[in-house]
Protein backbone atom coordinates (compact mmCIF):
# COMPACT_ATOMS: atom_id res chain seq x y z
CA UNK A 1 0.00 0.00 0.00
CA UNK A 2 1.13 3.49 -0.63
CA UNK A 3 -0.21 6.42 0.63
CA UNK A 4 -1.20 9.75 -0.84
CA UNK A 5 -1.20 13.17 0.79
CA UNK A 6 -1.37 15.57 -2.08
CA UNK A 7 -2.05 14.86 -5.62
CA UNK A 8 -4.11 16.66 -8.60
CA UNK A 9 -5.95 14.85 -11.31
CA UNK A 10 -8.74 15.35 -13.43
CA UNK A 11 -12.37 13.45 -13.53
CA UNK A 12 -13.61 11.61 -16.56
CA UNK A 13 -16.29 9.37 -15.30
CA UNK A 14 -18.32 9.61 -11.80
CA UNK A 15 -20.62 6.32 -11.38
CA UNK A 16 -22.43 6.68 -7.66
CA UNK A 17 -22.97 3.59 -5.91
CA UNK A 18 -24.42 2.85 -2.47
CA UNK A 19 -21.43 2.88 -0.53
CA UNK A 20 -18.56 4.58 -2.52
CA UNK A 21 -18.84 6.29 -5.58
CA UNK A 22 -16.43 5.10 -8.54
CA UNK A 23 -14.48 7.69 -10.59
CA UNK A 24 -11.92 7.27 -13.41
CA UNK A 25 -9.28 10.08 -12.88
CA UNK A 26 -6.27 11.21 -14.92
CA UNK A 27 -2.74 12.52 -13.85
CA UNK A 28 -0.60 14.65 -15.84
CA UNK A 29 3.27 15.06 -15.18
CA UNK A 30 5.06 17.20 -17.32
CA UNK A 31 8.72 16.05 -18.60
CA UNK A 32 11.82 18.00 -18.98
CA UNK A 33 10.89 18.55 -22.63
CA UNK A 34 7.98 20.28 -21.44
CA UNK A 35 5.55 17.26 -23.01
CA UNK A 36 3.41 15.70 -20.71
CA UNK A 37 3.23 12.03 -19.80
CA UNK A 38 -0.62 11.16 -18.52
CA UNK A 39 -2.00 8.55 -16.49
CA UNK A 40 -5.46 7.16 -15.98
CA UNK A 41 -7.05 5.22 -12.77
CA UNK A 42 -9.68 3.77 -11.32
CA UNK A 43 -10.70 5.49 -8.11
CA UNK A 44 -13.13 4.90 -5.25
CA UNK A 45 -14.29 7.98 -2.88
CA UNK A 46 -15.12 6.44 0.56
CA UNK A 47 -15.76 7.97 4.44
CA UNK A 48 -16.63 11.47 3.84
CA UNK A 49 -15.16 11.87 0.47
CA UNK A 50 -18.35 9.78 -0.79
CA UNK A 51 -20.24 13.01 0.39
CA UNK A 52 -18.53 15.32 -1.70
CA UNK A 53 -20.10 16.30 -5.23
CA UNK A 54 -18.37 16.11 -7.87
CA UNK A 55 -19.19 15.74 -11.51
CA UNK A 56 -16.81 14.67 -14.58
CA UNK A 57 -14.58 17.66 -15.90
CA UNK A 58 -13.94 18.56 -12.01
CA UNK A 59 -10.62 19.00 -11.19
CA UNK A 60 -9.34 17.59 -7.57
CA UNK A 61 -6.57 17.99 -5.20
CA UNK A 62 -6.23 14.77 -3.46
CA UNK A 63 -5.46 15.22 0.36
CA UNK A 64 -5.20 11.56 1.67
CA UNK A 65 -5.23 8.67 -0.61
CA UNK A 66 -3.99 5.39 -1.06
CA UNK A 67 -3.37 3.08 -3.41
CA UNK A 68 -4.01 -1.02 -3.67
CA UNK A 69 -2.88 -3.48 -6.08
CA UNK A 70 -5.32 -6.68 -5.41
CA UNK A 71 -5.01 -9.56 -6.85
CA UNK A 72 -7.41 -11.66 -7.64
CA UNK A 73 -6.20 -15.70 -7.36
CA UNK A 74 -9.27 -16.90 -9.30
CA UNK A 75 -9.06 -14.61 -12.73
CA UNK A 76 -5.32 -14.37 -11.86
CA UNK A 77 -5.23 -10.68 -12.41
CA UNK A 78 -4.18 -7.53 -10.64
CA UNK A 79 -6.61 -4.74 -9.77
CA UNK A 80 -5.02 -1.40 -9.10
CA UNK A 81 -7.49 1.34 -7.37
CA UNK A 82 -6.69 4.39 -5.58
CA UNK A 83 -9.17 4.95 -2.61
CA UNK A 84 -9.84 8.58 -1.80
CA UNK A 85 -10.28 9.20 1.61
CA UNK A 86 -10.57 13.04 1.60
CA UNK A 87 -10.28 15.59 -1.15
CA UNK A 88 -11.05 18.91 -2.62
CA UNK A 89 -13.05 20.31 -5.65
CA UNK A 90 -11.41 23.14 -7.25
CA UNK A 91 -13.49 23.25 -10.45
CA UNK A 92 -13.56 22.69 -13.96
CA UNK A 93 -11.57 25.60 -15.41
CA UNK A 94 -8.11 24.05 -12.76
CA UNK A 95 -7.97 27.81 -11.64
CA UNK A 96 -6.84 26.22 -8.39
CA UNK A 97 -4.26 23.92 -9.53
CA UNK A 98 -0.99 25.08 -8.82
CA UNK A 99 1.59 25.72 -11.79
CA UNK A 100 4.23 22.71 -12.80
CA UNK A 101 7.15 25.17 -11.22
CA UNK A 102 4.99 25.97 -8.11
CA UNK A 103 5.21 21.73 -7.11
CA UNK A 104 8.38 21.59 -4.89
CA UNK A 105 8.97 17.85 -5.71
CA UNK A 106 9.96 16.59 -9.04
CA UNK A 107 10.92 13.51 -10.63
CA UNK A 108 14.22 15.41 -11.89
Amino acid sequence: MILINKAYAKVFRVDVKEKYTSLTIGTSDKQQDGSYKNSNWNARLVGKAKDIAVNEGDRIEIKSAKIENIYDKENKKNWLNIVIFDFEVSGGNGSSIPDWDDIPSKPF
